[in-house]
């Protein structure tokens, strides 16, 4: 399960290897929703492709590197 060693946050971390197109709006490309067991729960995807997707939800420590709450990087898997 991902953790923010920052702010604690075990829930909603972004990509940062994937920039939004809808910039202005959403700022991340790629963002997962975590359940308190360290699964995914929902994805939102605002630019990333069909097979960057699938692997991001079969791998999401690859992908999920920033902390939706405060922008942190340090994170522990």
């Amino acid at each position: 399960m991902p953790r923010c060693l920052n702010c604690g946050n075990t829930n909603r971390f972004v990509s940062s290897q994937i920039v939004s197109s809808r910039r202005h709006h959403e700022p991340h490309g790629l963002a997962g929703q975590f359940s308190d067991h360290g699964s995914i729960v929902h994805l939102e995807n605002n630019n990333a492709s069909l097979e960057l997707f699938n692997e991001a939800w079969q791998t999401p420590e690859k992908y999920f590197d920033t902390c939706h709450n405060c922008g942190s990087q340090n994170l522990l898997w």
